[in-house]
């Protein structure tokens, strides 16, 4: 016996094999629909993962951005202290700069007081000629 199945000729003792395989097919199907279903209903989960990884992007570029647009204000702060470095090293050179002349002043000062403990060792030795030339 022969059958003719779609464009192929079957005989007869291949016709239950074939049989069995379109039920196989058959039975298969609703396990591919399953897993088919499965992966549609896996599928929000997959895009809310996503979503969620976009979000967490989204704030790491505003953390960025927050942080880039700090940034002028930090380059602002360190030339304002760049600017005022100046300023401070004039400072230090204007006090430099009086060093010579409060040594001059000390200088002074002490000649000054040189000079007075001189003068309190000529009364001292004074005194000292007065007695001797009472003595005499």
């Amino acid at each position: 016996m022969m059958a003719i199945h779609g464009s192929s000729v079957c005989f007869a003792a291949e016709t239950p094999r074939l049989v069995d395989y379109s039920l196989d097919r058959f039975n298969k199907a609703p396990d591919l629909v399953n897993t088919e279903l499965d992966r549609m209903n896996k599928s929000p989960v997959l895009v809310d993962t996503a979503l969620d990884r976009f979000n967490k992007t989204s704030n790491q570029v505003d953390t960025e951005l927050d942080r880039f647009n700090k940034t002028p204000e930090i380059v602002d702060t360190r030339l304002d202290r760049l600017n005022k470095a100046p300023v401070f090293v004039n400072t230090e050179l204007d006090r430099f700069n009086k060093t010579p002349q409060l040594i001059d002043t000390e200088l002074d000062r002490l000649n000054k007081a040189i000079e007075l403990v001189d003068i309190e060792l000529d009364r001292f030795n004074k005194k000292f000629d007065l007695v001797d030339t009472e003595l005499d």
